[in-house]
């Protein structure tokens, strides 16, 4: 004979109550962390403003390269899978004298960025992809790159150390924020 300790028959389905339930909470949990982020997603066009978007690429893109950033035109936001905006036709100027001197053009540049830092207004902007870029250096006088001594861009080259292999690489405190 086995003995049971008394109540045992309750015990045991009080338990698969008890996991039933767990499972349900659990469930209902990945349930609604979904629909929040598909919510999110969805609703994500209607709460960044694609004139800030382009206002903050244009600031971060002037302090990279030290000089203006002209964007001719809006910017394509997508958000599945990730964020990410597509600007098109994109110059870096600089003014000399009373003539507008363009160093680069690029055709498009296409970055990710945080959905939730778009939210709230400060994008903020990560790997860049330039699409055929015509970028101009010009030596002048005293021998100066016309690129040189502005922006994070000149920061970053002017810090390059050597690596033990001969390569050079930019320090990441220099990124474009």
């Amino acid at each position: 004979m086995i003995a049971r300790p008394e109540g045992g028959a309750k015990t045991i389905g009080t338990a698969t109550r008890l996991a039933r339930r767990s499972i349900r909470i659990a469930l209902i949990a990945v349930i609604l962390v979904i629909a929040t982020l598909t919510l999110s997603r969805i609703a994500a066009p209607y709460l960044v403003s694609t004139a800030i978007v382009r206002s903050a690429f244009a600031s971060a893109m002037a302090r990279w390269t030290g000089h203006d950033v002209i964007i001719s035109s809006i910017p394509a936001v997508s958000f599945w899978p990730t964020p990410e905006v597509t600007l098109m036709g994109v110059s870096v100027t600089r003014q000399d004298g009373e003539e507008r001197v363009a160093l680069g053009q690029i055709d498009a540049i296409e970055a990710r960025f945080s959905l939730m830092s778009a939210i709230k207004g400060r994008p903020d902007f990560k790997s860049f992809r330039l699409l055929r870029p015509k970028i101009r250096i010009e030596r002048d006088a005293d021998g100066r790159l016309d690129w040189t001594d502005e922006g994070l861009l000149s920061e970053a080259v002017r810090a390059a150390k050597a690596a033990p292999d001969g390569s050079q690489s930019l320090a990441g405190a220099f990124d474009a924020e």
